[in-house]
């Protein structure tokens, strides 16, 4: 399913990254470009997990590159009891690194961070020596 922007493909055999990402921050780096479900059992009849295994990325890897990906990372997927069977539904994010990280809008009432300062953190004082008196 298509979900993001267009990039244009790239090769079929292009450098596609399979690694995790956490599905609840991927869309600050990355543009969610398509989400692939494969869904079924493997060839011992065992539900399908979401390991990239050689066989997954050499099935997913051509049609990310079809899509202008560079990244490919599992998303969240279920596994069913159907017809006295069991069958699962693997998700993958298809995924193109952004240029800069999405900088997310802050929810009212909440206190932007500080700015980072191109100076030197200042250093800490030291306790007046006792006995001292500090004006």
């Amino acid at each position: 399913m298509s979900m993001g922007p267009s990039f244009p493909e790239k090769p079929e055999n292009c450098a596609i990254e399979f690694k995790r990402e956490d599905p609840t921050t991927v869309n600050i780096n990355y543009h969610i470009i398509a989400q692939i479900q494969v869904s079924g059992v493997n060839k011992e009849g065992h539900v399908l997990s979401d390991e990239l295994t050689p066989e997954l990325q050499a099935a997913i890897g051509p049609a990310a590159c079809k899509l202008g990906a560079d990244t490919v990372s599992p998303s969240p997927s279920f596994a069913a009891m159907a017809g006295g069977g069991t069958w699962s539904s693997v998700g993958f994010f298809i995924l193109r690194k952004r240029d800069q990280p999405l900088q997310m809008p802050m929810m009212p009432g909440m206190t932007p961070p500080p700015a980072p300062s191109s100076e030197p953190p200042a250093k800490p004082t030291e306790p007046p020596a006792e006995g001292s008196r500090s004006l």
